[in-house]
């Protein structure tokens, strides 16, 4: 037994050994990836694309979105559906930092600023009013683009990001709360592509993570143009959480500049969800800056004078 024992801890540590291997060779593995020659953003939308930034680039992307749910309070059971209604509205900024270490990985860090309104029911059906507002969202994290895809192909990529509680007191976490999102997209034709995000998420108050998923399909419109409709939700062991529809589009200024638009709607267990988002992003290649400075200026060519 004692023989086995000491057999079972040297594979164990082998295994141990494999996986470190295995993981150090994905987060540092040589990238032959080149930056895209248009800014790649997040938005509009939920799902994230398996590609990072390129290296040296620093990209912004912020928007300006506004929401609204309603549900019926369940617990006054002598009110008819309609009657009474608990209701809140949210106006909310959020900016996500993104740089590129390499073609292949970058870090990013996340910002929301919001105000909530809320209208909520009591027991006995007194309406009571209140708002909240600032930083109510912070995060810092990586994405590493582990495969690129080629047509049906998908490229792939895993994102890791840790909420931080640099909030104001009333959006505090009482947990650590990690976010892990596994990215998957192929081009099924050469202007439709599928992205699919699956992973966990702590919300920082439950110790139990929630599964998530979002399935998108873009459309490209020609160069400058594109569309998209998208399925998002959240579930956990048991049951089906949340589930929500949206879409919008992406305007392509020029090769560093994006404006967006989106509208989204959801109707589950009770909760009606509407919202809007109205966003931009921009990038600035500090690799290109650089070789511009560095470029020798051309000499223009004068003409002989005439005799």
């Amino acid at each position: 037994m004692f023989t086995c024992s000491i057999v079972q801890i040297k594979e164990s540590r082998l295994e141990i050994r494999r996986l470190l291997t295995v993981i150090f060779f994905l987060t540092t593995s040589i990238s032959v990836a080149q930056t895209s020659k248009t800014i790649v953003s997040g938005r509009p939308g939920q799902a994230i694309a398996p590609v990072c930034v390129g290296k040296n680039v620093f990209q912004v992307e912020t928007g300006f979105d506004i929401s609204g749910t309603s549900s019926f309070p369940s617990e006054i059971y002598f009110a008819k559906p309609g009657l009474y209604t608990n209701r809140s509205q949210t106006y909310l900024n959020a900016t996500l930092l993104r740089f590129g270490l390499g073609e292949k990985v970058e870090m990013h860090s996340g910002w929301e600023f919001r105000n909530d309104d809320y209208s909520l029911v009591d027991s006995l059906g007194v309406t009571q009013n209140s708002s909240v507002s600032g930083i109510s969202f912070s995060s810092v994290g990586w994405r590493h683009t582990i495969m690129e895809g080629d047509g049906l192909i998908p490229s792939l990529a895993y994102q890791f990001s840790m909420k931080l509680n640099i909030l104001t007191e009333e959006y505090k976490l009482n947990q650590i709360a990690p976010n892990i999102n596994v990215a998957a997209s192929s081009d099924i034709t050469d202007n439709l592509t599928i992205t699919i995000n699956m992973g966990a998420d702590w919300d920082g108050e439950n110790p139990k993570q929630t599964a998530f998923y979002i399935f998108n399909v873009g459309y490209s419109l020609g160069d400058k143009f594109g569309i998209f409709v998208e399925n998002y939700g959240s579930f956990n062991e048991k049951e089906l959480l949340d589930m929500k529809y949206d879409g919008g589009m992406a305007f392509l200024i020029n090769n560093d500049l994006q404006l967006d638009v989106l509208g989204g709607y959801g109707n589950y267990k009770g909760t009606t969800t509407w919202f809007a988002s109205l966003g931009i992003s921009w990038r600035v290649n500090f690799a290109e800056e650089e070789k511009k400075k560095t470029e020798p200026a051309e000499t223009e060519i004068m003409p002989p004078p005439q005799m």
